[in-house]
């Protein structure tokens, strides 16, 4: 059976899903989250504020975010923010804060997922590290939204309601077995569930 990759936009505020927008996971040269993401951005109204786990918290999901005219929130992982701080310039430190400037520079991998990026060009972005919880858990973001940590906290909190639904329709409505074998059909099947959901 053919494995699809779904990627799905949801709002915030009312908790709606976008259509998703559909890839193949294996075979050949499968389709990469960022990919599927340059596609979503496309989708989504005008100047929204994206939000993405880490594994989006990357230079090319960022980049074509911006290319929208959207506005990003997005989680790093512990790598890749140890990796950024090291070019940054630290603005800020504060009790259970520490904000960070930098002008962030493609790889040569980021380069690749970007074809027609310009030489030299650069994303101007702040780093947040924001110690949460009693066991001094830290959450890393990054952004080009110039609010402080604390409202920046409190927007990326607001992601985990997704993570319900999410759960609830994967688990409870069985959509990760899906038993059709066209792409219309199978998101046919995934729509009634929806729906019924």
């Amino acid at each position: 059976w053919p494995i699809m990759l779904f990627f799905v936009a949801h709002d915030l505020q009312n908790g709606t899903a976008m259509l998703p927008e559909v890839g193949k996971m294996y075979g050949g040269k499968g389709d990469s989250e960022a990919l599927l993401a340059k596609r979503i951005f496309k989708r989504l109204p005008r100047e929204s504020i994206v939000m993405a786990d880490a594994g989006l918290g990357i230079f090319q999901v960022a980049y074509h975010c911006l290319q929208e005219k959207h506005d990003f929130l997005f989680r790093l992982t512990t790598q890749r923010f140890e990796s950024l701080i090291k070019k940054a310039e630290l603005v800020e430190k504060r009790w259970k804060k520490r904000v960070w400037k930098l002008q962030w520079e493609p790889t040569a991998k980021d380069r690749k997922g970007c074809p027609g990026i310009k030489k030299g060009e650069v994303l101007n972005v702040l780093i947040h590290e924001i110690e949460i919880g009693e066991n001094g858990e830290k959450l890393y973001l990054v952004t080009s939204l110039s609010e402080d940590s604390e409202s920046l906290a409190d927007r990326y909190r607001c992601r985990y309601d997704v993570e319900t639904d999410i759960k609830e329709i994967k688990v409870m409505m069985n959509t990760e077995n899906i038993r059709a074998q066209s792409e219309d059909m199978v998101l046919k099947e995934l729509y009634t569930s929806l729906i019924a959901y």
